[in-house]
């Protein structure tokens, strides 16, 4: 029972992310884009092209498979058009996941492992930060952790019956994952498997599984949309399966429609993982160097579910090491993995389970403590809502005009104020319009005022401010 109190106690945890959120706006570009994309769905009754604000214009967004935008419009019909509603998808995941993994680690390894894994995955800085955020990773993170877990459940039935049904709940889950962000849910599942195999030389991890009847599942889960979505935007498949998720790791110019990739050195995904799981790392690292790493690699070896998820860890972010375009998002997947190899090497080096759980829950009120005393500063940095509401207040006439571009999140907050266009240099926006019919009220971030011209600067008067924004309008002419 006290194993199940962990549970709780980490569900508990996991909640006080929600109260936070509500105090943070969505951000740009990512969170607002999403939140954008589900209102409008939910909006247009539109469920098979996501819709996206891009380039002066109102686009099919074809980047990313719909399961996380159905999610957010069917909470946006529930809760409204808020903050709340646009985030609850990813706390829901991540609180299903925890659910989850403690159910099949507590029935197939140890119920003492089960309880600690999840109190450590919840204050892993990652895991909690995200689980308030719109992205699509952390619902990835709940499809693939859902798929690794069933095959563990598979691999620890002798029954034809109970195998069956965790194999079809494999080919179920990586279905939904692949209409969560596309091949890569199969590809991060497949690391666990194919290197557990090749090192033990087994195939148990394939032939009990229902192949037949999951690749048919499996298809008829996900292929319908794929099929609809090509029908409705002929040229999808080839811009899905081969730009997105095959050239982005290839080439930083892939042809990306919706932006730039994010280039890093190679082998930054291994300081985003520690960083991540900070300070769980520093710490086990340490008693390991001070009391011997024979017993916790002996713990994590000798079984093989463990030795299953270490492969696993190992191989992916060796994968992710040699990628340049990544975001930290992209180590989400895997660190329920590393949790559970942490929660075995800390109990293997006889740390108090009491310790352990009061750390986590101290971990988790610090985050909350960063995560209200960043929020002004996010709000007033990383967020167009105040300009909306500005607007709104004093009753200023549109159309709204933000010099440059026009933030994502400014979509979501008030979409029927803003004039769109594309993305332009800051002088281009002020000569293309300023000396048209409109009397546009011009939005112009602080970083964008230094590249105008002294000419359009004089053509201009400052009527507001709301965070890093000015508000201006055209003089009238002499």
């Amino acid at each position: 029972m006290q194993n199940k109190h962990r549970l709780i106690f980490s569900l508990l945890l996991l909640s006080l992310v929600l109260p936070v959120s509500l105090l943070i706006n969505l951000t740009d570009t990512t969170e607002g884009r999403y939140s954008t994309i589900g209102r409008d769905m939910a909006a247009s009754g539109d469920y098979i092209t996501p819709m996206v604000w891009h380039s002066g214009g109102y686009v099919p967004y074809l980047g990313k498979p719909p399961l996380q935008f159905w999610m957010i419009a069917a909470s946006i019909k529930i809760f409204g058009a808020n903050e709340f509603a646009a985030r609850f998808p990813s706390f829901l995941a991540a609180a299903l996941l925890l659910i989850l993994m403690y159910e099949i680690l507590r029935r197939y390894i140890d119920p003492e492992i089960a309880g600690l894994s999840v109190c450590i995955l919840t204050a892993c800085p990652f895991f909690f930060v995200y689980s308030g955020t719109v992205i699509v990773d952390m619902t990835l993170t709940l499809f693939v952790g859902a798929a690794v877990c069933c095959q563990i459940a598979l691999m620890n039935e002798r029954t034809k019956a109970r195998q069956t049904a965790w194999s079809l709940a494999v080919f179920a889950s990586l279905s939904l994952g692949m209409l969560t962000k596309g091949p890569i849910a199969v590809i991060i599942f497949g690391f666990p498997v194919v290197l557990w195999s090749l090192w033990n030389r087994s195939w148990l991890a394939f032939k009990n599984h229902r192949w037949i009847y999951g690749i048919l599942l499996f298809t008829a889960i996900c292929l319908p949309w794929f099929l609809m979505a090509e029908k409705h935007n002929p040229g999808f498949l080839h811009y899905f399966f081969i730009n997105e998720n095959l050239m982005r790791y290839i080439s930083h110019n892939y042809g990306d429609r919706y932006g730039t990739g994010h280039l890093h050195t190679r082998g930054t995904a291994l300081l985003y993982l520690i960083g991540g799981c900070l300070p769980w790392f520093i710490w086990a690292g340490a008693l390991m160097v001070k009391k011997g790493i024979h017993a916790p690699a002996e713990g994590v070896w000798k079984d093989r579910n463990l030795q299953f998820l270490f492969l696993g860890s190992v191989g992916y972010v060796v994968f992710i090491c040699f990628a340049k375009q990544l975001t930290p998002t992209y180590l989400l997947p895997v660190i329920p993995w590393v949790a559970v190899c942490l929660a075995v090497c800390m109990r293997r080096l006889k740390i108090p389970v009491a310790m352990i759980q009061t750390v986590a829950g101290v971990l988790v009120v610090i985050y909350v403590a960063g995560l209200l005393v960043a929020a002004p500063f996010i709000n007033h940095h990383n967020s167009s809502k105040q300009v909306i509401e500005f607007v709104r207040g004093h009753f200023m006439d549109g159309p709204l005009y933000f010099v440059a571009k026009t933030p994502e999140s400014a979509y979501f907050y008030g979409q029927e104020l803003i004039s769109s266009h594309p993305a332009e240099q800051a002088n281009t926006s002020i000569d293309n319009t300023i000396d048209g019919p409109t009397d546009y009220l011009y939005v112009i971030k602080d970083r964008y005022l230094k590249h105008l011209s002294p000419e359009n600067q004089e053509r201009l008067f400052l009527v507001g401010q709301a965070g890093v924004y000015k508000f201006y309008r055209k003089k009238p002419r002499p």
